[in-house]
Protein backbone atom coordinates (compact mmCIF):
# COMPACT_ATOMS: atom_id res chain seq x y z
CA UNK A 1 0.00 0.00 0.00
CA UNK A 2 1.47 3.30 -1.09
CA UNK A 3 0.48 5.26 1.77
CA UNK A 4 3.16 2.99 3.76
CA UNK A 5 5.42 4.24 1.77
CA UNK A 6 5.25 7.97 1.96
CA UNK A 7 5.47 7.85 6.26
CA UNK A 8 8.58 10.54 6.51
CA UNK A 9 11.60 9.48 8.70
CA UNK A 10 14.88 10.77 9.35
CA UNK A 11 17.69 8.19 9.82
CA UNK A 12 19.57 10.75 11.73
CA UNK A 13 20.96 8.87 14.94
CA UNK A 14 21.42 12.08 17.39
CA UNK A 15 24.66 12.83 19.52
CA UNK A 16 24.02 11.30 22.87
CA UNK A 17 25.86 12.53 26.20
CA UNK A 18 29.19 10.60 26.81
CA UNK A 19 27.40 8.41 29.45
CA UNK A 20 24.46 6.90 27.16
CA UNK A 21 25.69 3.92 25.18
CA UNK A 22 24.11 2.66 21.80
CA UNK A 23 23.52 -0.86 21.97
CA UNK A 24 23.25 -2.23 18.05
CA UNK A 25 21.08 -5.20 17.08
CA UNK A 26 22.33 -7.55 16.22
CA UNK A 27 25.91 -6.89 16.30
CA UNK A 28 26.46 -6.20 19.78
CA UNK A 29 22.92 -8.39 20.53
CA UNK A 30 20.76 -10.92 18.75
CA UNK A 31 17.40 -9.82 19.21
CA UNK A 32 15.87 -6.64 19.99
CA UNK A 33 14.49 -7.37 23.28
CA UNK A 34 18.03 -8.65 24.08
CA UNK A 35 19.34 -5.14 22.96
CA UNK A 36 16.59 -3.73 25.85
CA UNK A 37 17.19 -6.34 28.25
CA UNK A 38 20.84 -5.23 28.08
CA UNK A 39 20.17 -1.43 27.94
CA UNK A 40 21.01 1.07 31.25
CA UNK A 41 18.01 2.56 33.24
CA UNK A 42 18.35 5.89 31.50
CA UNK A 43 20.27 7.13 28.17
CA UNK A 44 20.64 4.03 26.33
CA UNK A 45 19.84 3.81 22.96
CA UNK A 46 19.08 0.42 21.16
CA UNK A 47 20.08 0.82 17.56
CA UNK A 48 18.72 -1.77 15.57
CA UNK A 49 19.64 -2.40 11.54
CA UNK A 50 16.76 -3.35 8.88
CA UNK A 51 15.58 -6.33 8.50
CA UNK A 52 12.76 -8.37 9.76
CA UNK A 53 12.75 -9.48 13.45
CA UNK A 54 10.09 -12.19 14.41
CA UNK A 55 9.95 -11.59 18.07
CA UNK A 56 7.31 -10.43 20.33
CA UNK A 57 8.31 -7.70 23.23
CA UNK A 58 6.13 -9.01 25.71
CA UNK A 59 8.81 -7.42 28.95
CA UNK A 60 9.03 -4.21 26.95
CA UNK A 61 11.15 -1.63 28.34
CA UNK A 62 10.59 -2.83 32.02
CA UNK A 63 11.09 0.67 33.75
CA UNK A 64 13.56 1.88 31.34
CA UNK A 65 13.71 5.12 29.31
CA UNK A 66 16.07 4.15 26.36
CA UNK A 67 15.10 5.19 22.63
CA UNK A 68 14.33 1.88 20.80
CA UNK A 69 15.51 3.17 16.86
CA UNK A 70 15.78 1.84 13.71
CA UNK A 71 18.61 2.64 11.30
CA UNK A 72 16.48 2.79 7.71
CA UNK A 73 12.89 3.62 9.49
CA UNK A 74 9.93 1.72 9.01
CA UNK A 75 10.25 0.82 5.37
CA UNK A 76 13.14 -1.33 6.38
CA UNK A 77 12.64 -2.44 9.71
CA UNK A 78 9.88 -4.43 11.20
CA UNK A 79 9.04 -6.05 14.31
CA UNK A 80 6.83 -9.56 12.88
CA UNK A 81 4.87 -10.23 16.16
CA UNK A 82 4.20 -14.12 17.37
CA UNK A 83 1.18 -12.79 19.29
CA UNK A 84 1.51 -9.22 20.58
CA UNK A 85 4.01 -6.49 19.66
CA UNK A 86 5.20 -4.31 22.50
CA UNK A 87 4.32 -3.48 25.59
CA UNK A 88 4.87 -0.92 27.81
CA UNK A 89 3.65 -1.64 31.44
CA UNK A 90 6.41 -0.35 34.57
CA UNK A 91 5.58 3.38 34.55
CA UNK A 92 8.05 4.48 31.32
CA UNK A 93 7.53 8.53 30.31
CA UNK A 94 8.04 10.76 27.60
CA UNK A 95 11.77 9.74 27.25
CA UNK A 96 11.07 5.83 26.40
CA UNK A 97 10.98 6.02 22.96
CA UNK A 98 10.48 4.32 19.75
CA UNK A 99 10.76 5.18 16.28
CA UNK A 100 10.81 4.16 12.91
CA UNK A 101 9.76 0.47 13.48
CA UNK A 102 6.68 -1.12 11.26
CA UNK A 103 4.82 -3.24 14.02
CA UNK A 104 2.58 -5.69 12.11
CA UNK A 105 0.60 -9.45 12.32
CA UNK A 106 -0.17 -9.48 16.00
CA UNK A 107 -2.75 -11.80 16.87
CA UNK A 108 -4.11 -11.89 20.57
CA UNK A 109 -7.68 -13.55 21.79
CA UNK A 110 -9.79 -12.42 24.78
CA UNK A 111 -7.64 -9.56 25.22
CA UNK A 112 -6.40 -5.80 23.75
CA UNK A 113 -3.81 -4.34 21.60
CA UNK A 114 -2.37 -6.81 19.13
CA UNK A 115 0.51 -4.52 18.57
CA UNK A 116 1.22 -2.31 21.19
CA UNK A 117 0.18 -2.44 24.35
CA UNK A 118 0.36 0.61 26.83
CA UNK A 119 -0.36 0.52 30.67
CA UNK A 120 0.05 3.05 33.25
CA UNK A 121 2.64 4.23 31.10
CA UNK A 122 3.95 7.76 28.74
CA UNK A 123 6.26 6.44 26.05
CA UNK A 124 6.94 7.96 22.86
CA UNK A 125 5.90 6.49 19.70
CA UNK A 126 7.46 8.20 16.24
CA UNK A 127 7.37 7.45 13.08
CA UNK A 128 5.88 3.92 13.20
CA UNK A 129 3.62 1.97 11.18
CA UNK A 130 0.96 -0.19 13.24
CA UNK A 131 -0.69 -2.72 10.56
CA UNK A 132 -2.75 -5.95 10.17
CA UNK A 133 -3.30 -6.55 14.05
CA UNK A 134 -6.05 -8.52 15.32
CA UNK A 135 -7.65 -9.06 18.38
CA UNK A 136 -10.44 -11.69 18.38
CA UNK A 137 -12.72 -12.98 20.82
CA UNK A 138 -16.47 -15.35 21.31
CA UNK A 139 -17.05 -14.47 24.28
CA UNK A 140 -16.01 -11.07 25.78
CA UNK A 141 -14.99 -7.56 24.99
CA UNK A 142 -12.33 -6.72 22.18
CA UNK A 143 -10.79 -3.65 21.74
CA UNK A 144 -7.74 -1.74 20.31
CA UNK A 145 -6.29 -3.79 17.49
CA UNK A 146 -3.39 -1.92 16.96
CA UNK A 147 -2.89 -0.40 20.09
CA UNK A 148 -4.46 -0.32 23.44
CA UNK A 149 -4.08 2.38 26.08
CA UNK A 150 -4.94 2.18 29.61
CA UNK A 151 -3.77 5.34 32.26
CA UNK A 152 -0.95 7.17 30.87
CA UNK A 153 -0.05 10.01 28.46
CA UNK A 154 1.60 8.76 25.55
CA UNK A 155 2.59 10.86 22.38
CA UNK A 156 2.28 8.72 19.15
CA UNK A 157 3.85 11.29 16.53
CA UNK A 158 3.98 10.51 12.85
CA UNK A 159 2.14 7.08 13.01
CA UNK A 160 -0.08 4.86 10.52
CA UNK A 161 -2.53 2.65 11.94
CA UNK A 162 -3.80 0.41 8.95
CA UNK A 163 -6.26 -2.19 8.54
CA UNK A 164 -6.32 -3.42 11.72
CA UNK A 165 -8.82 -5.26 13.28
CA UNK A 166 -10.83 -6.20 16.32
CA UNK A 167 -13.72 -8.88 15.91
CA UNK A 168 -16.00 -10.36 18.13
CA UNK A 169 -17.65 -13.78 16.70
CA UNK A 170 -19.57 -15.09 19.12
CA UNK A 171 -23.45 -15.28 19.18
CA UNK A 172 -25.22 -12.28 18.58
CA UNK A 173 -25.83 -9.93 20.71
CA UNK A 174 -22.93 -11.14 22.40
CA UNK A 175 -20.03 -8.28 23.37
CA UNK A 176 -18.21 -5.63 21.81
CA UNK A 177 -15.67 -4.73 19.36
CA UNK A 178 -14.69 -1.40 20.48
CA UNK A 179 -11.22 0.50 18.64
CA UNK A 180 -10.27 -1.31 15.46
CA UNK A 181 -7.21 1.11 15.07
CA UNK A 182 -6.94 2.08 18.61
CA UNK A 183 -8.30 2.29 21.81
CA UNK A 184 -7.60 4.35 24.77
CA UNK A 185 -9.13 3.73 28.48
CA UNK A 186 -9.12 6.29 30.88
CA UNK A 187 -6.07 8.22 29.91
CA UNK A 188 -4.37 10.95 28.24
CA UNK A 189 -3.09 9.92 24.65
CA UNK A 190 -2.04 12.69 22.01
CA UNK A 191 -1.81 11.74 18.49
CA UNK A 192 -0.23 14.51 16.20
CA UNK A 193 0.48 13.82 12.18
CA UNK A 194 -1.31 10.06 12.35
CA UNK A 195 -2.95 8.31 9.73
CA UNK A 196 -5.91 5.66 10.45
CA UNK A 197 -7.09 4.01 7.29
CA UNK A 198 -9.05 0.73 6.66
CA UNK A 199 -9.01 -0.10 10.23
CA UNK A 200 -12.49 -2.27 11.59
CA UNK A 201 -14.30 -3.20 14.51
CA UNK A 202 -16.35 -5.82 13.68
CA UNK A 203 -19.23 -7.35 15.56
CA UNK A 204 -22.99 -8.45 15.42
CA UNK A 205 -24.62 -5.53 17.27
CA UNK A 206 -21.80 -3.32 19.23
CA UNK A 207 -18.97 -2.20 17.41
CA UNK A 208 -17.66 1.73 18.12
CA UNK A 209 -14.77 3.57 16.96
CA UNK A 210 -13.53 1.77 13.00
CA UNK A 211 -10.46 4.12 13.71
CA UNK A 212 -10.18 5.07 17.57
CA UNK A 213 -12.43 4.61 20.63
CA UNK A 214 -11.93 6.73 23.61
CA UNK A 215 -13.32 5.33 26.79
CA UNK A 216 -13.56 8.20 29.68
CA UNK A 217 -10.52 9.40 28.55
CA UNK A 218 -8.82 12.72 27.57
CA UNK A 219 -7.93 12.47 23.74
CA UNK A 220 -6.25 14.52 21.03
CA UNK A 221 -6.00 14.28 17.58
CA UNK A 222 -3.72 17.02 15.98
CA UNK A 223 -3.69 16.76 12.02
CA UNK A 224 -5.11 12.99 11.40
CA UNK A 225 -6.30 11.92 8.98
CA UNK A 226 -9.17 8.95 9.36
CA UNK A 227 -10.12 7.01 5.80
CA UNK A 228 -12.43 4.05 4.96
CA UNK A 229 -11.99 2.78 8.47
CA UNK A 230 -15.56 0.76 9.41
CA UNK A 231 -17.94 -0.03 13.15
CA UNK A 232 -21.22 -0.66 13.15
CA UNK A 233 -21.43 3.17 15.34
CA UNK A 234 -18.51 5.98 15.22
CA UNK A 235 -16.81 4.94 11.93
CA UNK A 236 -13.97 6.94 12.56
CA UNK A 237 -14.42 7.97 16.52
CA UNK A 238 -16.12 6.85 18.97
CA UNK A 239 -16.18 8.60 22.64
CA UNK A 240 -17.50 8.27 26.57
CA UNK A 241 -15.14 11.02 27.11
CA UNK A 242 -13.68 13.75 26.23
CA UNK A 243 -11.80 14.34 22.33
CA UNK A 244 -10.45 17.66 20.97
CA UNK A 245 -10.22 17.43 17.21
CA UNK A 246 -7.96 19.73 15.35
CA UNK A 247 -6.70 20.26 11.83
CA UNK A 248 -8.34 17.14 10.87
CA UNK A 249 -9.87 14.33 8.31
CA UNK A 250 -12.84 11.62 8.80
CA UNK A 251 -13.14 10.68 5.39
CA UNK A 252 -15.01 8.00 3.55
CA UNK A 253 -15.89 5.67 6.28
CA UNK A 254 -17.53 2.70 4.57
CA UNK A 255 -19.75 2.29 7.84
CA UNK A 256 -21.28 4.24 10.35
CA UNK A 257 -21.20 7.81 11.15
CA UNK A 258 -17.82 9.76 11.34
CA UNK A 259 -18.39 10.61 15.26
CA UNK A 260 -20.39 8.36 17.92
CA UNK A 261 -20.74 10.58 21.05
CA UNK A 262 -21.67 8.15 23.88
CA UNK A 263 -21.77 10.38 26.93
CA UNK A 264 -18.99 12.35 25.71
CA UNK A 265 -17.83 15.58 24.59
CA UNK A 266 -16.27 15.69 21.10
CA UNK A 267 -14.55 19.68 19.89
CA UNK A 268 -13.34 20.44 16.42
CA UNK A 269 -11.68 22.96 14.75
CA UNK A 270 -10.24 23.74 11.18
CA UNK A 271 -11.50 20.16 10.23
CA UNK A 272 -12.84 18.53 7.51
CA UNK A 273 -15.94 15.65 7.76
CA UNK A 274 -16.91 13.90 4.33
CA UNK A 275 -18.08 11.16 2.43
CA UNK A 276 -18.62 8.75 5.80
CA UNK A 277 -21.22 6.43 5.44
CA UNK A 278 -23.57 6.75 7.99
CA UNK A 279 -23.42 11.11 8.25
CA UNK A 280 -20.40 13.53 8.64
CA UNK A 281 -22.04 16.26 11.09
CA UNK A 282 -24.21 14.48 12.95
CA UNK A 283 -26.38 15.44 15.61
CA UNK A 284 -23.77 14.92 18.74
CA UNK A 285 -21.56 17.50 16.56
CA UNK A 286 -23.50 19.30 13.60
CA UNK A 287 -23.43 22.69 15.71
CA UNK A 288 -20.00 23.05 14.54
CA UNK A 289 -19.82 22.99 11.32
CA UNK A 290 -19.26 26.45 9.70
CA UNK A 291 -17.46 27.59 12.70
CA UNK A 292 -14.20 27.37 14.29
CA UNK A 293 -12.76 26.55 10.46
CA UNK A 294 -14.52 23.56 10.21
CA UNK A 295 -15.78 22.07 6.73
CA UNK A 296 -17.37 19.59 5.08
CA UNK A 297 -16.22 19.09 1.50
CA UNK A 298 -14.13 16.13 -0.52
CA UNK A 299 -10.83 16.20 0.81
CA UNK A 300 -9.38 15.61 -2.62
CA UNK A 301 -6.51 12.98 -1.75
CA UNK A 302 -4.06 12.00 -4.17
CA UNK A 303 -5.20 8.57 -4.83
CA UNK A 304 -7.04 7.45 -2.01
CA UNK A 305 -7.79 3.88 -3.35
CA UNK A 306 -4.72 2.51 -3.93
CA UNK A 307 -3.27 4.43 -0.01
CA UNK A 308 -2.28 7.63 -1.37
CA UNK A 309 -3.23 10.13 1.15
CA UNK A 310 -1.77 13.33 0.19
CA UNK A 311 -3.53 16.10 -0.56
CA UNK A 312 -4.14 17.38 -4.43
CA UNK A 313 -3.00 20.88 -5.05
CA UNK A 314 -6.52 22.18 -4.91
CA UNK A 315 -7.98 20.26 -1.74
CA UNK A 316 -9.93 22.52 0.02
CA UNK A 317 -7.35 21.06 3.07
CA UNK A 318 -4.35 22.11 1.40
CA UNK A 319 -2.88 25.45 3.17
CA UNK A 320 -4.01 28.17 0.93
CA UNK A 321 -7.22 26.68 0.41
CA UNK A 322 -8.46 25.82 3.87
CA UNK A 323 -10.32 28.33 5.71
CA UNK A 324 -8.91 31.37 7.25
CA UNK A 325 -6.34 30.61 9.85
CA UNK A 326 -6.18 27.12 9.57
CA UNK A 327 -3.22 26.17 7.40
CA UNK A 328 -2.62 22.19 6.18
CA UNK A 329 -5.28 20.04 7.70
CA UNK A 330 -4.53 16.40 7.87
CA UNK A 331 -1.89 14.08 8.36
CA UNK A 332 -0.13 14.54 4.78
CA UNK A 333 1.03 17.56 2.60
CA UNK A 334 -0.17 18.11 -1.16
CA UNK A 335 1.88 15.31 -2.81
CA UNK A 336 -0.01 15.93 -6.53
CA UNK A 337 -1.47 18.32 -8.96
CA UNK A 338 -5.02 19.27 -9.96
CA UNK A 339 -7.04 16.76 -12.30
CA UNK A 340 -9.28 18.73 -14.47
CA UNK A 341 -12.32 16.44 -15.88
CA UNK A 342 -12.91 18.56 -18.73
CA UNK A 343 -9.45 18.00 -19.99
CA UNK A 344 -8.71 14.74 -18.89
CA UNK A 345 -7.29 11.84 -21.32
CA UNK A 346 -9.09 9.23 -22.60
CA UNK A 347 -10.62 5.92 -20.52
CA UNK A 348 -7.83 4.21 -21.46
CA UNK A 349 -4.95 6.45 -19.23
CA UNK A 350 -7.82 8.45 -17.17
CA UNK A 351 -8.98 8.04 -13.27
CA UNK A 352 -12.60 7.99 -13.61
CA UNK A 353 -14.77 9.94 -16.26
CA UNK A 354 -17.89 11.03 -15.75
CA UNK A 355 -19.87 11.60 -19.31
CA UNK A 356 -21.46 13.84 -20.09
CA UNK A 357 -20.47 16.64 -17.43
CA UNK A 358 -22.83 18.44 -16.44
CA UNK A 359 -25.27 15.69 -16.18
CA UNK A 360 -28.70 15.72 -17.31
CA UNK A 361 -30.51 12.43 -17.55
CA UNK A 362 -28.50 9.53 -17.79
CA UNK A 363 -24.49 9.57 -16.20
CA UNK A 364 -22.19 7.00 -17.41
CA UNK A 365 -19.09 6.29 -15.38
CA UNK A 366 -15.66 4.94 -17.41
CA UNK A 367 -12.44 3.83 -15.84
CA UNK A 368 -9.54 2.91 -17.61
CA UNK A 369 -8.22 -0.72 -19.03
CA UNK A 370 -7.31 -3.09 -16.28
CA UNK A 371 -9.62 -1.66 -13.36
CA UNK A 372 -10.48 -3.82 -10.58
CA UNK A 373 -12.53 -1.47 -9.56
CA UNK A 374 -16.15 -2.88 -8.66
CA UNK A 375 -18.81 -0.57 -7.21
CA UNK A 376 -19.08 3.15 -6.95
CA UNK A 377 -20.50 5.64 -4.75
CA UNK A 378 -22.08 8.30 -5.53
CA UNK A 379 -21.94 11.73 -2.59
CA UNK A 380 -23.84 14.91 -2.19
CA UNK A 381 -21.63 18.17 -1.80
CA UNK A 382 -22.35 17.71 2.02
CA UNK A 383 -20.56 14.79 2.05
CA UNK A 384 -24.06 12.28 2.44
CA UNK A 385 -24.35 8.89 0.29
CA UNK A 386 -26.86 9.16 -2.28
CA UNK A 387 -26.07 5.71 -4.41
CA UNK A 388 -24.07 2.89 -4.62
CA UNK A 389 -23.61 1.23 -7.77
CA UNK A 390 -22.59 -2.17 -9.34
CA UNK A 391 -19.93 -1.76 -12.90
CA UNK A 392 -21.19 -2.94 -15.60
CA UNK A 393 -19.09 -4.52 -18.25
CA UNK A 394 -16.58 -1.88 -17.38
CA UNK A 395 -18.48 1.33 -16.95
CA UNK A 396 -21.60 2.34 -14.49
CA UNK A 397 -24.47 4.45 -15.52
CA UNK A 398 -26.81 6.26 -12.78
CA UNK A 399 -30.24 7.65 -13.73
CA UNK A 400 -30.29 10.18 -10.58
CA UNK A 401 -34.07 10.49 -11.12
CA UNK A 402 -36.71 13.09 -10.15
CA UNK A 403 -35.91 12.88 -6.34
CA UNK A 404 -32.53 13.78 -6.73
CA UNK A 405 -31.84 17.90 -6.72
CA UNK A 406 -29.90 19.57 -8.81
CA UNK A 407 -26.16 20.75 -7.55
CA UNK A 408 -23.24 19.35 -7.17
CA UNK A 409 -22.18 15.70 -6.78
CA UNK A 410 -19.09 13.52 -6.22
CA UNK A 411 -18.50 9.62 -7.45
CA UNK A 412 -15.98 8.23 -6.02
CA UNK A 413 -14.94 4.03 -6.89
CA UNK A 414 -13.92 1.42 -3.96
CA UNK A 415 -10.67 0.12 -4.87
CA UNK A 416 -8.80 0.15 -8.38
CA UNK A 417 -5.45 1.43 -10.29
CA UNK A 418 -4.03 4.92 -9.33
CA UNK A 419 -5.49 7.69 -9.26
CA UNK A 420 -9.08 6.50 -8.97
CA UNK A 421 -9.96 9.58 -6.58
CA UNK A 422 -12.89 10.86 -6.38
CA UNK A 423 -14.65 12.80 -9.48
CA UNK A 424 -16.51 16.11 -8.85
CA UNK A 425 -19.80 16.54 -11.18
CA UNK A 426 -22.71 19.05 -11.98
CA UNK A 427 -26.70 16.99 -12.21
CA UNK A 428 -28.58 19.60 -13.71
CA UNK A 429 -31.34 17.59 -14.79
Amino acid sequence: MRLLTILSFSAIVLALPARSATIRVPADQPTIQAGIDAAAAIGDTVLVAAGTYYESLWYGFQGKNLVLRSEEGPQSTEIAAEDEGITFQDGEGPTAEIDGFTIRDGWLEHSAGAGIRIFNSSPTIKNCIVRDCTVISNDRNVSGGGMFISGGSPVILNCVFYRNRVSFIGQPPGYAAMGGGVCCAESSPNFINCTFAENEARAPVYSSGGGIMSLNSNLILQGCTFYANWAVEGGGIASTGVVTVENSIIAFSENGEAVLCSGGQVEFSCSDVFGNAGGNWTPCIEDQLGVNGNISADPLFCDAPSGDLQLRADSPCAPGNSPAGCGLIGALPVGCGVTDVADSPPAAVQRLRVIPNPVRSVARFEMGTGASVTMLSIFDSQGRLIDQLSQQEGHWQWAPGSSVPVGIYFARPKGGPAGSAAVKFLYVR
